[in-house]
């Protein structure tokens, strides 16, 4: 399992940047994947405390982040292409809120690296694979809360179907 900041990411050596490779050019390795905690159900856990039984609010956050995840890889994806480090670093603070809101940790911890490096300067050879890595991270991410927000649909309306008719004699 991951814990603490996603390592995998960074090198320790000062960033050069190749101006003729892509982001599509770039292969992410999947090992740095492999262990890796796409989502903290006690995040989700922790909004369902405060929430109704039909987890309304929780869907809601949900919904919101799975509909702004293609934007936010465009944001990643516009701030690395002229490598405008400041840029990158807003768009990566701003995906480390939503993803940790969703518990999405993975993500939250690889975009957090980012901002870290992009803020102190110290961003390293291996940028475009981070890059990618947390494009790829954001694909997965929503898939897996696609998954747990259908799962609780159906548990929701399993519930629900179990409950005797409105009138009915307990």
């Amino acid at each position: 399992a991951l814990h603490g900041r996603w390592h995998g990411c960074f090198l320790a050596k000062p960033m050069r940047i190749d101006s003729s490779k892509s982001l599509n050019d770039v292969n992410y390795p999947t090992s740095l994947l492999a262990d890796a905690v796409l989502l903290d159900p006690s995040c989700l856990g922790r909004l369902e405390e405060f929430d109704d039984e039909q987890l309304s609010m929780t869907h809601e956050i949900v919904v919101l982040f799975i509909q702004d995840a293609p934007l936010r890889v465009l944001s990643i994806q516009a701030a690395f292409a002229p490598f405008d480090t400041a840029d990158l670093a807003r768009a990566a603070h701003a995906l480390t809120g939503a993803a940790a809101n969703v518990g999405a940790a993975a993500l939250a911890n690889a975009c957090s690296s980012l901002e870290q490096a992009c803020s102190d300067g110290l961003l390293h050879d291996d940028a475009a694979v981070s890059v990618a890595g947390i494009v790829q991270l954001i694909q997965l991410s929503v898939a897996e809360l696609s998954q747990w927000q259908h799962r609780h649909q159906q548990a929701h309306h399993q519930a629900n179907d179990q409950l005797p008719p409105a009138g009915a004699a307990p």
